[in-house]
């Protein structure tokens, strides 16, 4: 299977940006799932949430949205 993203420079450039950068959002948006699943599930006391005093609750609630919204849009797991 092949596919091929043409864009009509300078005028898409805008686009061309956004298609470069989706691979770096889903990255990003899969850093921070993990960050959160591993101080929820395994209390880590050691990723990025270390220093911070983290209402757990709330932080639960912003896993749910993420798990949510990568639905809504269908976006793929990273494997």
């Amino acid at each position: 299977m092949e596919a091929i993203l043409k864009f009509n420079l300078p005028d898409d450039k805008h686009d061309h940006k956004y298609a470069l950068a989706g691979l770096d959002a889903l990255l990003t948006i899969n850093s921070i799932e993990q960050e959160i699943r591993s101080y929820l599930k395994y209390n880590a006391r050691d990723g990025y949430f270390k220093d911070f005093d983290v209402d757990v609750k709330t932080l639960e609630r912003v896993w749910d949205l993420i798990i949510t919204l990568k639905k809504e849009r269908q976006l793929p797991e990273l494997h």
